[in-house]
């Protein structure tokens, strides 16, 4: 072929160099979407009073409220992870006898038949026992989830989110004697 030009292939590297290095000054994205985060995480610091700064600020009370709805255990470890149905931390009181703390909350199940009741008796303290043996295992197993402890069928609403701010409120603050 006499006519046919040719493509001349160049390193994805060179491409991203800058114009002084002879590149054509391409962004590498991964790093380009980490600068940019980094920005708007810069406007949180220097600018306390913007939407997205009170947001984060509001994040703690948030926190609160959620918690994972178990489906079929897959996802949630039994140790540090909140999905237990016991506001305000939804987390165990003690640590299992001999179970990891990376052991999901599958291990406490038996196949399609609900919770292993002597595992659970023979692995936590009664007050934490009971507490898992009061959530019911789905008959088809889902997906683990999580959900808003406050909320009708787990959704977020304001009026919960409200509520759950006063009963904090007056929590934290002394009763004048």
């Amino acid at each position: 072929g006499g006519g046919a030009q040719k493509v001349h292939w160049i390193a994805w590297r060179k491409l991203c160099r800058s114009k002084k290095e002879e590149g054509l000054v391409f962004r590498r994205l991964k790093e380009f979407n980490m600068a940019m985060l980094a920005k708007q995480a810069w406007k949180v610091v220097v600018n306390p009073h913007s939407l997205l700064s009170q947001i984060l600020q509001q994040k703690d009370l948030l926190v609160v409220g959620v918690r994972w709805q178990i489906g079929n255990g897959e996802l949630v470890s039994i140790t540090g992870v909140p999905w237990l149905p016991r506001p305000m931390s939804f987390q165990l009181i003690f640590q299992p006898r001999s179970l990891q703390p990376d052991t999901k909350v599958v291990a406490l199940c038996l196949d399609n038949s609900g919770w292993n009741e002597t595992l659970i008796s023979e692995e936590f303290e009664q007050i934490d026992a009971d507490c898992i043996l009061s959530i019911l295992v789905p008959i088809e197993h889902g997906r683990d989830e999580i959900v808003w402890h406050y909320g009708k069928q787990g959704k977020f609403s304001v009026k919960s989110e409200y509520s759950l701010a006063c009963h904090v409120a007056t929590e934290a603050t002394p009763s004048s004697v």
